[in-house]
């Protein structure tokens, strides 16, 4: 027997949630080492355990880029392909920091992106599929086309998911880049640079300056002494 039509509408008008959407918590890194619009989504399972993809925004996803190779020689010693892991406790991982480059992607235009973990732990396993099937980077990117599974130490997953951007926050940064264009984007990051290296050298002319002012009060020092010597040779004659 067919669903009545008020059935079948309501049913129509649930939203559809994905295992994606049911089982994970997103969290944002947006303008990853500086690079603009280079967004990484983290998604967090109940679990604890962290899925590195790229978000929505990233050039590769938001301009439809066509993958020409994804490689994983990240550095000349170093092969994510190489990471082997033993038990539970996944010894042997390669340990992540924030910084880490996780891959190197290369485009049919010959434009190139480096893909970098965004949070800290233990690298669980790349995503070898994207080697032979590298479209599903820009095809599904919160799904087959993942790039790593990281596992942050213990009891630590919620603090570094703490230091990403919420799904709000994610939103309200991309429409602030939005307003503002790339130009005052760069400014802002232009700026930021300049303020630090001020910082910097005012901190290091400091230093100079002591070492100055000691300098200065060493060389007066036998000067003082020469004039109290000769105050005291002149009271001792008139005497």
């Amino acid at each position: 027997m067919d669903a009545p039509i008020s059935k079948m509408a309501d049913l129509e008008g649930k939203a559809y949630r994905t295992v994606v959407d049911r089982y994970y918590t997103p969290g944002y890194r947006t303008d990853v080492q500086g690079r603009h619009r280079e967004d990484l989504c983290i998604l967090q399972h109940s679990n604890k355990v962290c899925i590195v993809t790229l978000a929505a925004s990233h050039p590769l996803v938001a301009d439809g880029k066509t993958v020409a190779r994804v490689d994983f020689q990240v550095t000349e010693k170093v092969n994510r392909l190489d990471n082997k892991v033993i038990g539970k406790g996944k010894r042997g991982a390669q340990w992540l920091q924030e910084s880490s480059p996780l891959c190197r992607v290369t485009c049919t235009d010959n434009t190139e992106f480096t893909i970098y973990s965004c949070i800290k732990g233990k690298l669980v396993e790349v995503n070898e599929n994207l080697i032979n099937s590298p479209q599903l980077l820009t095809e599904k990117p919160s799904s087959e086309g993942y790039i790593a599974i990281v596992l942050p130490k213990f009891g630590e997953s919620d603090k570094e998911m703490a230091r990403l951007l919420s799904q709000q926050q994610y939103q309200d940064a991309l429409e602030r880049r939005e307003r503002e264009g790339p130009s005052a984007v760069r400014e802002r990051e232009e700026g930021q640079s300049c303020s630090k290296m001020e910082e910097e050298s005012t901190s290091s002319a400091d230093p100079g300056k002591d070492r100055a002012g000691e300098s200065k009060d060493a060389a007066d020092e036998p000067e003082q002494k020469r004039a109290k010597l000769e105050v005291t040779d002149k009271e001792q004659l008139s005497s």
